[in-house]
This record gives structure tokens, sequence and C-alpha cells, in this order.
């Protein structure tokens, strides 16, 4: 399938969430109603499921739904973008697509505090760490086309600019006169047209210089980096190893992060599932997206709205504070009988499970959950009386589990 096809079919899928939404948070009266309505023997539980299902419904008629942006129109329209597709490679073996390419190579000397700054489209941007003091960038441009006059036509116009500026080296792919994908430049001489564009970046750097990271249609990999991180990546994917300065700073949208480990001021997923293994001083914000994280150090503050789960594994024992404000979103905390942690939960159209027999909360009772219209808050603890971690989690219109 071609990407302009997959990208086409992603993006309506997620055009749908307004509608599937619905029929998720109507689904939810039926299943929150169902046990209640199993129950109501007496007048007060019948009134009870009332309430649940009048409250339930009055919610819903007020909710704002979020409109999901459509990706720009020359991507959907005027380029087909495969990489790693077995059907190209043997048109291109037999002569059916043509293929145009072009190397570039440039290295500058990396002083201490020279930061590298990258801004490509239609690749993949590569990171390798090395001991030598210099950015080394290497550039292959693949260009597919019917004809090789298309191929070669579009090549001409696609050019890797760099330079140097006070302590910024930076490198960016320029197509056409604006440095943007002008929609004039995909057509051909007839009607034929590009079929598949590559332009690829590999990298190499010391390892605690800064890094800024433009990227877009494309894939990110980054190795173990101690440097500060700046990255955008828009219908990209990222692969990184361990990025642990303080003060990281990466966006992800319409694309899918695996991260083996992260710190930072910032990490922003939307549009995409997140898959990290370990965090320590994580500040998270997450939208329409699944988000597994495997384990916490010092502390964390996450939000997350319509992203179907957030799971935590576990928790370093010298945790100290976890904030979690979380909508339409189901919530799994594990392993917290490794804390001493005191906890206050508020839910409202959601659900409190405890699973763990050592959390104590005070007057958590079966009743409360027949109660989910109304805004329901908790307090307790597992430990010491002296606990040395807070847990504080706002849920609206999800389910919160405690392991």
């Amino acid at each position: 399938m071609s990407f302009r096809a997959d990208l086409y079919k992603k993006i309506t899928r997620k055009m749908k969430i307004k509608l599937n939404l619905f029929f998720v948070l109507l689904t939810g009266v039926v299943f929150f109603a169902r046990p209640v309505l199993a129950q109501s023997n007496s007048k007060t539980e019948a009134d009870d499921a009332t309430t649940v299902s009048t409250a339930l419904t009055d919610t819903l008629s007020n909710v704002t739904l979020f409109q999901v942006p459509a990706a720009p129109d020359e991507v959907l329209k005027n380029i087909s973008l495969t990489q790693g597709d077995a059907e190209m490679q043997n048109k291109i073996a037999n002569g059916e697509i043509k293929l145009a390419t072009k190397k570039y190579s440039k290295v500058y000397v990396a002083n201490n505090p020279d930061a590298l700054a990258i801004d490509n489209r239609f690749g993949e941007v590569k990171i390798n760490t090395w001991d030598r003091k210099e950015f080394k960038v290497e550039v292959q441009i693949n260009i597919y086309a019917d004809n090789l006059s298309d191929a070669q036509s579009f090549m001409d116009v696609v050019n890797i600019t760099d330079g140097k500026k006070d302590a910024l080296v930076s490198f960016k792919t320029m197509i056409g006169n604006t440095g943007t994908s002008d929609r004039l430049l995909w057509k051909g001489d007839s009607k034929s047209h590009l079929k598949k564009i590559e332009i690829n970046y590999l990298v190499y750097m010391p390892s605690k210089n800064a890094l800024s990271i433009n990227n877009n249609y494309g894939t990110t990999i980054l190795p173990d980096f101690d440097g500060r991180l700046s990255l955008n990546n828009f219908c990209s994917e990222l692969k990184a190893q361990k990025i642990n300065n303080p003060l990281n700073e990466v966006k992800v949208t319409y694309g899918n992060a695996s991260i083996e480990s992260f710190s930072g001021t910032r990490l922003e997923i939307a549009y995409g599932h997140l898959q990290l293994s370990d965090a320590n001083n994580l500040n998270a914000n997450i939208s329409y997206g699944e988000a597994h994280i495997g384990r916490l150090y010092s502390s964390a503050n996450i939000n997350i709205r319509f992203g179907r789960e957030l799971s935590i594994g576990s928790f370093d024992k010298k945790f100290k504070a976890l904030n979690i404000n979380s909508s339409y979103t189901g919530l799994k905390l594990g392993k917290l009988n490794e804390l001493n942690a005191s906890y206050d939960v508020t839910t409202s159209y959601g659900v409190l499970k405890l699973n763990n027999p050592q959390l104590n909360f005070l007057g958590k009772t079966n009743k409360d959950n027949i109660n989910l219209s109304a805004a329901k808050s908790y307090k307790g603890q597992a430990g010491k009386s002296n606990t040395t971690c807070s847990i504080v989690i706002k849920s609206n219109f999800g389910q919160v589990n405690l392991d």
C-alpha cells in the first residue's frame, strides 16, 4: 500500500474518533447501568440506577468532542511515499520505475558549546555518536518516478543547505525555492508522476552536544544521547534509546514513540502510542493514544485524554510524587506495595478499583461504584504512617486500577 493511501486511511480513521467516542461513551452508559439495574431489588438502588443513567446521558449531551486536524493537502493528494515496499522494489528491478540518486556529505568542527540542528522531510534521520569533535552529516536522496526525466527534474530542486552561525551548525532539506513541497513540483511532464521519495540523513556527532531535530514524514532514530535534545516529529515514528538530559523536549504528532529511557522538561505524544521503558522526573502530555510506562523514578506529572489506557508497571522505592489528570482513559498502576505513599484519588463518572490488599482507603465501599454521576474523592495510604510519597489522581470517565 502506498504512503498516501496508508496515511489517508489513518487520518480518515482518526477523523472518526468523534463518532466512535460517542459509541464508546454509550457503551459506558450500558456497562455502568447494567450492574446497578441487576441489583435494583430495593427502591433506593433503583433510584440510584436512574440517577446514574440520567446523569450520564446529560453529561454526554454536553461533552465537547475535539475535531482531529487533517494532514496537509500536498501529502494526501500529491505524493506517494513508500518505504520498504517490496512491490516498488520489483518495479525498479524490471525497469517500470526509474530512479535518480544524489549524495551529500559535510563535516563541521564541533566545539563544546556548539549545537546541531537537522530539518528534514520525507525520510529517515539516524543519529550516531562518536568521540570525534566533529559533526558529520551524510544525506542519500532517492527519487523514484515513472520516467527518468521526472525523477531528475524533481531531484534538481531538492537541495541540502548548511551553515554555521555563532554556536549553531544547521542542515536543512530544501525542496523548490521556498524549501517546502510546492504542489507544482509534484506534477510530471504529462501523466507521469513521482512514486517514491527518500531523503535519508545519517548523522555522526559527540554525545554531549545539543541536538535539534525537525522531521516530517519519516523515522527518527536516536542512540544513547547525553546532550540536550529538542525534537519535533510530524507523521514520523520515533525510536530512541536512553535520552536522559533534564532539559529534553520531545514532541511526536501522528506517530508512535518507542523510548528506552527518558528525562526532560516535556514529552508530548498526540495521535500515536507511547512505549516508554523508564522515566525520571517525567512531564508528559498524551492525547488520542495509549501510553505504557515500565518504571518511574523520582517524580511524574502526566496529563492524558482520549488515550484508552495509561499503564505504569512499577515505581522506584525512592519515588516522591505522582500527579495524573486523565479524561476518557483507563488507568492502571502496578506494584504500589513498593511505595510508602499517601493517596488522593478523585473520580467523576468512573470507578476506583483497589486490587492490592495493602492499600487502605478511608470510607471506600462497593456502594461508591453506584454513584457514578458525582465526583468522588478517596484518600488512603500504604506502608508506614510517615509517608514519603504522594500520589494524586484526577480521573474523568475512566476506571482507576490500583494494583
